[in-house]
């Protein structure tokens, strides 16, 4: 079954939270799991803080729903780009696109790691250095 998530012509109901607006690097991760970068920028305005949404797909009842969010603490806004990777512990790592930094996230969503760049990036990956 075909869906589209946002956007000016959504095929889903979206439930409170599930708003993305430039979003970047949508995953599926899980068969009714969505993750995915949200810029929260409409192209011209800045809205609110740049976040990581997981958002579960209903799709019979074509539903979306809000399942977990994560913030950067410092607040952080970006206008274009980042990322969000999912780890083999249950955490999260990503670049936050023209804010520059990287960060790690627990599991429970907390931040574990955090580095300031001196540019921004458009995709950040954790893995094992040679």
């Amino acid at each position: 079954m075909n869906w589209q998530l946002g956007g000016k012509h959504p095929t889903l109901a979206m439930g409170p939270g599930t708003s993305i607006a430039g979003q970047h690097d949508a995953q599926v991760t899980d068969a009714n799991t969505v993750r995915v970068f949200n810029n929260n920028e409409d192209g011209n305005n800045q809205l609110g803080y740049s976040s990581i949404k997981w958002i579960r797909i209903d799709p019979a009842r074509r539903t979306a729903r809000l399942v977990g969010a994560t913030t950067h603490p410092a607040g952080l806004a970006s206008l274009a780009m980042g990322n969000a990777h999912g780890l083999s512990n249950g955490g999260v790592f990503g670049g936050w696109g023209s804010s520059p930094h990287i960060s790690e996230f627990s599991r429970s969503g907390e931040l574990v790691y955090d580095a300031t760049l001196p540019v921004g990036t458009y995709r950040a990956y954790l893995g094992a250095w040679p």
